[in-house]
């Protein structure tokens, strides 16, 4: 007689992740892990959701997924050192430095888009709180002409 069991949905999940090494690659973890670094990033600029429109939003959520890959990496990285014994790279090496640099482009392109929104619009005061915020440097993004700072 043959005894069939059932793994449930819990079982998978705790299979899964146990499986997984640095994260980076898995879509559950890295969206959880892109969601907390979302609401940091927003706080710390004092913005919320709504502030940004939609190109705004795109650029932010990209942002964050790199952000989040870089994060899990760099905690895989403390544990494993990127450099083996024989001097090899670690495999996860070259996605590291590729997600650094997209998540740099990213947040270049949120900054540009929202310095081109807030000299278009008028809402250039919350632009430039997100920058004094976020740089100590109102140099990074200017007031339309003929507005205050």
């Amino acid at each position: 007689m043959s005894h069939i069991t059932t793994t449930t949905a819990k079982e998978l999940t705790q299979r899964h992740v146990a499986a997984i090494r640095h994260g980076a690659r898995s879509p559950v973890i890295t969206k959880h892990t892109a969601a907390r670094v979302r609401g940091k990033f927003l706080r710390q600029l004092g913005l919320r959701p709504e502030d940004l429109d939609a190109v705004g939003l795109a650029y932010l959520d990209l942002y964050c997924a790199s952000k989040a890959r870089v994060e899990l990496m760099s905690a895989h990285a403390e544990r494993h050192p990127f450099i083996d014994g024989d001097g090899k790279p670690a495999g996860y090496a070259s996605v590291y430095f590729k997600a650094i640099g997209g998540a740099r482009a990213a947040l270049d392109r949120f900054v540009a888009h929202m310095s081109e929104r807030a000299r278009r619009s008028e809402d250039a005061s919350m632009i430039l709180r997100m920058a004094s915020t976020a740089n100590g440097d109102r140099r990074t993004l200017q007031p339309p002409e003929g507005t205050a700072s």
